[in-house]
C-alpha cells in the first residue's frame, strides 16, 4: 500500500502543485494572491515534496524540519490562520479525490490523514510562535514609547542665559530620575548653562534611591561646570531627605522658584531693578 501511494504522489506531484498553486493565487485577499502563482508554486512544492518524503518513510520528519523555512520564503510577514486554512483544504481536496479515483485501499486515506494532522499540528505551533513573536515587539514599541512619553514628561527650559529650569511633576520613580540625569547632562552640555534650577515641588513623594539620583544628577551637572539648584522641597521630602543616611551638604536648597532666580541672578552677577 505505502508503495502504491508513494507512487501515486510522485506521479502526481506536478500536476498537484500546478492545480492546488493555481487555486490558492486566485484567493481574494490571501497572501497567495499577493504573491503570485509562482511564489505560490514553489512553496505548495516543497509541501508536496515533504510530505512525499514523510509518506515513504512513515513520520512527519521533513513537514517539522521544513515548514517554517517554506512560509517563510513565502512571504517575510507572519501568515495568517485562514491562508494555512486554505492551502491545507486544497491540498487535502486534491489528495482525496486522487487517492479514491486510484481506488487505493483505505489504509492510503489513513496515512495521508495522518500527514494532514501533522501539518495542522506544525501551522498551530507556527501560529503560537508568530503570536509570541508579535506580543514581544508590541511590548517592546510600547516600552519605547512610553520611555518617550517620560522623557517628554521632563522638560528642561531656559529661562535666562546660562540658567536652565527643569519643573518635574508626578511621581519620581527610579527610572524617572534615570532619564532626568541623561535629559539634564544632554541640556547643560549642549547649552553650557552654569545653573540649572531643579524644581521638584510638584513631586508628591520620593524615596532613598530617587534622592540618590538627584545627588549623582547633581554631581555630574557639577562636572559640566553647572551648579544645580533643589527648589521647593515640600516637607515630607525634606523629611526623607534628614532621614536619610546621605551627605546633602552639596546641595543648594531654595523654598521657592522666585528665591532659586534670585540666586541664580545673584551668582551670575547680576540683580532685578526697578525701572
Amino acid at each position: 500500500m505505502r508503495d502504491e501511494l508513494s507512487a501515486l504522489l510522485e506521479q502526481a506531484a506536478p500536476a498537484i502543485v500546478r492545480e492546488v498553486a493555481g487555486a490558492l493565487s486566485q484567493r481574494s485577499g490571501s497572501v497567495y494572491r499577493a504573491r503570485g502563482v509562482v511564489a505560490t508554486g514553489r512553496a505548495v512544492g516543497d509541501l508536496v515534496a515533504a510530505m512525499v518524503a514523510d509518506v515513504a518513510a512513515g513520520n512527519g520528519k521533513q513537514l517539522r524540519a521544513g515548514l517554517r523555512d517554506i512560509l517563510s520564503r513565502l512571504s517575510e510577514e507572519a501568515i495568517s490562520f485562514r491562508d494555512l486554512r486554505l492551502v491545507q483544504e486544497a491540498l487535502r481536496t486534491d489528495l482525496f479525490t486522487r487517492i479514491e479515483a486510484a481506488d487505493l485501499p483505505l489504509a492510503a486515506l489513513r496515512a495521508v490523514e495522518d500527514w494532514f494532522h501533522e501539518l495542522t499540528h506544525q501551522c498551530s505551533l507556527y501560529l503560537l510562535a508568530q503570536r509570541e513573536h508579535l506580543i514581544d515587539r508590541q511590548a517592546s514599541e510600547i516600552e519605547v514609547k512610553l520611555a518617550e512619553q517620560r522623557q517628554l514628561s521632563i522638560p528642561i527650559v531656559p529661562i535666562y542665559e546660562g540658567v536652565l529650569l527643569a519643573p518635574l511633576v508626578g511621581n519620581l520613580d527610579a527610572y524617572r530620575a534615570q532619564v532626568l540625569t541623561t535629559r539634564v547632562l544632554e541640556v547643560v552640555g549642549r547649552s553650557h548653562a552654569r545653573l540649572l534650577l531643579l524644581d521638584v515641588s510638584g513631586v508628591p513623594k520620593v524615596d532613598q534611591e530617587v534622592v540618590d539620583h538627584l545627588l549623582r544628577t547633581t554631581r555630574a551637572v557639577r562636572l559640566l561646570g553647572c551648579q544645580t539648584v533643589l527648589i521647593g522641597i515640600a516637607a515630607e521630602l525634606a523629611r526623607t531627605m534628614a532621614g536619610l543616611d546621605l551627605d546633602t551638604s552639596e546641595l543648594v536648597v531654595r523654598r521657592s522658584l522666585q528665591e532659586g532666580l534670585s540666586h541664580a541672578l545673584a551668582t551670575l552677577g547680576l540683580a532685578v531693578a526697578r525701572r
